[in-house]
């Protein structure tokens, strides 16, 4: 939010003719406030007078015209805001006689007209736009202006004067009836920087030496803070937000204009405050629909390394301590493995936390068999290798139990998993793998908390 705001200047001269008493105004506005959250953070305050006047003449001889020897000349234009933005803030009226855009005859097919350009086109006094757009006109529209290649004239407003490429037109600033400006602290600029409370005052003086005086009180105003919180819809209860009490008005986007409102439905919500120095304040908040979540997970042990099986609900931000130090080891909501590098026990904890709160669940595994027999006779048989269609392994066990059989991709991802009770003996077990991509595979059998591995390479 800009902080502070601009306080217009604008001062009106006329007379009944050239040569009597001029009467004339000077206008600093109303008494306003300089909104900032200290004096340290108030930026410069613009006071300005109105810019000069823009002389236009435009040559009815020059370019693709249609004007020569005409009885009027209208101005169609429009100013360029921005590069490339075309027409934009319009003024003029095709083919009616309704003096919007009329100009002077100066004599030779030449036209003039004077504007005040911010005024002109509708724009505010302190911006400056890329340029202005033309296009001459007769009274009725029968008869057109535009430059040597029948195109719009365009003239560069970032030029001081302002300049076209087509030379049939051309600029310069009047001052009109403007002499002089006299600022409270002695300055005679257009324009006066206030970073401070207190009272400013002008004294202007025209070419006929009528003068005008003004004064303005600038009272300093605290930007009011709001802070909206991270509210949620949680488990279908409304949820209410409040923007604070004390300022003199409230406008949310809602529509309404209360201190609290209460939503029963996702929605991304913002709220304006006024206090009563007329300083705003404002806050965005979006407001999600969730349920509390629930932490839990199932681990399977396979040799040193575990899988765990999210079992949890209501989703958010997961954190996975596999070590039981209260460290984060993993961010990864759904399933996930972890490899340890040394036997023992360790005491997994998984905290699930969203907007409607936070939920904790531990569950201690064993890796590595510690304490048990080794049931594998060696490391078994992995053949043929390289495979194409089929791969098999056999193992002997020395004694029977339930027996898991992994299969993973090179990089340690889980593709399949079976698990079967089987009798002491030689155990084997056949794989169809021509559905996989060309590559290395790895193979692990575990019982008993013991593990074999044992690689390939699929063709």
């Amino acid at each position: 939010m800009k902080i502070g705001r601009i306080l217009g200047i604008w001062w009106m001269l006329c007379c009944a003719s050239y040569g009597l008493h001029a009467q004339c105004s000077v206008s600093l506005g109303p008494d306003t406030s300089l909104c900032a959250a200290s004096f340290t953070l108030v930026p410069s305050l613009a006071i300005s007078t109105f810019e000069d006047s823009l002389e236009i003449i435009y040559d009815a001889t020059q370019g693709q015209t249609g004007l020569v020897g005409a009885n009027k000349v209208y101005m169609l234009s429009g100013a360029e805001m921005v590069p490339f933005g075309g027409w934009q803030n319009t003024v003029g009226n095709w083919g009616l006689d309704d003096g919007v855009g009329q100009m002077t005859n100066i004599g030779a097919n030449r036209w003039r007209i004077r504007i005040l350009p911010h005024a002109y086109y509708n724009y505010p006094a302190n911006v400056t736009p890329n340029g202005i757009f033309f296009v001459f006109r007769n009274a009725d529209g029968t008869a057109v202006g535009k430059d040597n290649a029948g195109n719009d004239i365009w003239a560069d407003m970032q030029q001081d004067p302002p300049v076209s490429a087509f030379g049939g037109i051309q600029f310069s600033w009047k001052r009109d009836a403007l002499e002089s400006l006299l600022w409270s602290d002695g300055s005679s600029g257009s324009s006066l920087a206030v970073n401070a409370p207190g009272t400013y005052w002008v004294t202007m003086t025209d070419t006929t030496g009528c003068m005008a005086y003004d004064t303005v009180q600038v009272n300093l105003g605290s930007i009011p803070f709001i802070d909206l919180g991270q509210p949620a819809i949680c488990d279908g209860n409304p949820v209410t937000l409040d923007a604070g009490a004390g300022f003199t008005s409230y406008a949310w986007s809602t529509g309404a204009t209360t201190q609290t409102i209460t939503l029963s439905s996702a929605a991304l919500v913002t709220v304006t405050v006024t206090n009563s120095a007329g300083c705003t304040g404002i806050d965005i908040v979006n407001v999600p629909s969730a349920t509390a979540p629930t932490a839990f997970f199932t681990p399977s042990v396979f040799g040193f390394t575990v899988q765990v099986a999210d079992g949890s609900t209501g989703g958010g931000d997961y954190r996975w301590d596999f070590d039981g130090n209260g460290s984060t080891d993993a961010t990864t909501p759904g399933t996930t493995s972890h490899a340890y590098s040394t036997a023992g026990t360790y005491t997994i904890t998984l905290i699930v936390q969203n907007f409607c709160g936070v939920d904790t669940f531990s569950q201690a595994i064993t890796i590595g068999g510690v304490g048990m027999e080794n049931p594998f006779a060696g490391d078994g048989k992995l053949y043929p290798n390289p495979a194409m269609d089929r791969v098999t392994l056999e193992l002997d066990l020395i004694r029977g139990g339930a027996l898991t059989f992994q299969l993973m991709d090179g990089q340690g991802r889980i593709l399949m998993t079976t698990s079967s009770v089987e009798n002491p003996g030689t155990f084997r077990k056949e794989l169809d793998i021509q559905s996989l991509p060309g590559g290395i595979y790895h193979i692990a059998a575990v019982q008993s908390g013991k593990v074999v591995r044992r690689s390939f390479v699929k063709i």
